[in-house]
């Protein structure tokens, strides 16, 4: 693919979700399960119960819509670049998004394959609180700088991704409990 496309090989493996889980996960990816922080895309077959994301925003902007990597982290919910939260259905039909069902001649895949509707299209919601935003930011500097800072101690990306996990469950276990404390 680098050969005919022109592209470098080290630019065109920082494309892959290779590097990124190796920098979580501090080992090589499993051949075959699910990749943890990584939004996992359900299929049967051909159709997809859930996986892809997208901000409407940046599809509506781009001259060749296309899907972003960081698209698929788990700790992606917001978009950077316009705030809103990102989708994971087509706004027409409910349908969710499944490009590679796309037919032939279908102009891009900012389409849904369903209804044909553009994605483009979805109303956004900006979120009120701005805490989802900024554990993102901080988690992609984290990732980016090897490590980040918890409480004043500086952590390995292993260990930044260790404290989202525990806060995450500690949050979902505050939740379902019925206790005030």
């Amino acid at each position: 693919l680098t050969k005919e496309s022109g592209i470098r090989l080290e630019a065109f493996k920082g494309t892959l979700l290779r590097p990124v889980f190796l920098a979580v996960m501090g080992e090589e990816p499993p051949l075959n399960g699910i990749w943890p922080w990584l939004i996992p895309t359900g299929s049967r077959n051909r159709k997809r119960s859930d996986g892809l994301q997208y901000c409407p925003r940046c599809l509506a902007e781009d001259r060749s819509p296309y899907y972003r990597l960081h698209w698929r982290f788990s700790w992606h919910t917001v978009c950077a670049k316009h705030g809103c939260g990102l989708l994971d259905r087509c706004p027409h039909c409910g349908a969710v998004l499944e490009p590679h069902r796309l037919v032939l001649g279908t102009p891009h895949i900012g389409v849904c394959f369903a209804c044909r509707g553009a994605l483009a299209d979805a109303p956004v919601e900006i979120p009120k609180e701005r805490y989802a935003l900024r554990i993102q930011e901080a988690t992609d500097n984290a990732i980016r700088n090897g490590g980040g800072e918890t409480f004043g101690e500086r952590v390995t990306v292993r260990g930044w991704f260790a404290m989202l996990r525990f806060w995450n469950e500690l949050i979902r276990m505050s939740m379902r409990s019925e206790t005030v404390a």
